[in-house]
């Protein structure tokens, strides 16, 4: 899905782009300040969200895993605390 509107989203800076150059009725001064707006309008503002977007799901992911080796370190302490248990119950019992 992201990869359609990746797509879709490079399409549509096209187009926006190709109409800035083919516009007749702008001289290249006019051109070049329509394409200054539209870089810092449109293309950084598109940089800026995907950056944001790889920076959201590198981090995320970083956290799955932390919580991965957290989970996986508490039920290492739990299945000890229980051999414990079960060892000093077979003590007391006895």
């Amino acid at each position: 899905m992201s990869e359609l509107y990746a797509g879709a989203n490079e399409d549509r800076l096209d187009q926006k782009l190709k109409k800035i150059y083919g516009n007749q009725e702008l001289d290249n001064k006019k051109k070049i300040e329509q394409m200054v707006k539209f870089y810092y309008d449109e293309v950084v503002v598109d940089y800026k969200k995907a950056f944001q977007s790889v920076i959201h799901i590198t981090s995320d992911h970083a956290l799955n895993e932390f919580m991965v080796e957290y989970s996986a370190e508490q039920s290492k302490r739990a299945e000890i605390i229980m051999q414990k248990y079960e060892v000093l119950s077979k003590e007391y019992q006895s």
